[in-house]
């Protein structure tokens, strides 16, 4: 079985650029896109705490939630099972604290 990796960082954007962790903002970024069966999605939390992480249709309809509980800080990572999905655009939500990203998927068979 393959993977296709989408990655969820969280990632250091202070001007001072110490390569901590900044807890004010949020990456994604697919890799590669498009996926064709089933991606790992990866991220990463600056700290402990509760992750929301959810696939959505083109059209805003929730299609599964992957995450939803609370999650040690550092690298997590999320199977996303897209077997039985049709191809088309999809988008990887996830919430952590105030912090909201979304992501486009490309989904091809």
């Amino acid at each position: 079985m393959s993977f296709d990796y989408i990655s969820i960082a969280v990632e250091d954007t202070t001007p001072e650029g110490t390569g901590m962790i900044n807890d004010n903002s949020l990456f994604l970024k697919n890799v590669p896109n498009p996926v064709r069966n089933s991606a790992n999605i990866n991220y990463s939390l600056p700290k402990e705490g509760n992750v929301k992480l959810e696939i959505y249709s083109a059209e805003g309809k929730k299609i599964k939630t992957l995450v939803n509980e609370i999650k040690p800080s550092g690298y997590n990572t999320a199977y996303f099972d897209a077997s039985l999905l049709q191809e088309g655009i999809y988008f990887a939500r996830i919430e952590f604290g105030t912090m909201v990203e979304t992501q486009k998927i490309i989904l091809i068979k």
